[in-house]
């Protein structure tokens, strides 16, 4: 009898990440915002929860194993911050520039008919 496995496998958690990671800052970029700054870290914070929340709820599973996982992305009511808090935390401390994030990596393991092909212009170096 196959085994069954009680949680997503390590390439889907990656490609979870990945997919929240790319939609937090798209929908960022459309608003005319990309790099998270700590004065407005609440504000990136409610907004990729939300992000990870929908892409969350896509999975059937409602076990206390995913219920550890959703936590350790999210957080919990005791405090404790979750990944998605930690990554923002990062970003947000991350050194002063003027760049920002423009083009985004796609996930590892999306069907090749969800793939958007994005054109990086050739920067004109004065040659």
């Amino acid at each position: 009898m196959p085994e069954v496995e009680a949680e997503i496998t390590p390439q889907e958690r990656g490609s979870l990440f990945h997919l929240i990671a790319f939609r937090f800052y798209k929908e960022r970029k459309e608003d005319g915002i990309s790099k998270v700054t700590e004065k407005e870290l609440k504000i990136a914070l409610d907004q990729i929860k939300k992000i990870a929340e929908e892409e969350l709820n896509k999975y059937p599973y409602k076990d206390p194993v995913w219920i550890a996982f959703k936590r350790r992305y999210m957080g919990d009511n005791t405090g404790r911050p979750g990944l998605l808090e930690a990554f923002l935390n990062n970003e947000a401390l991350d050194v002063p520039s003027a760049f920002s994030p423009e083009h985004f990596e796609l996930s590892i393991g999306i069907p090749l008919n969800q793939i958007l092909l994005i054109k990086i212009p050739k920067r004109n170096r004065g040659t």
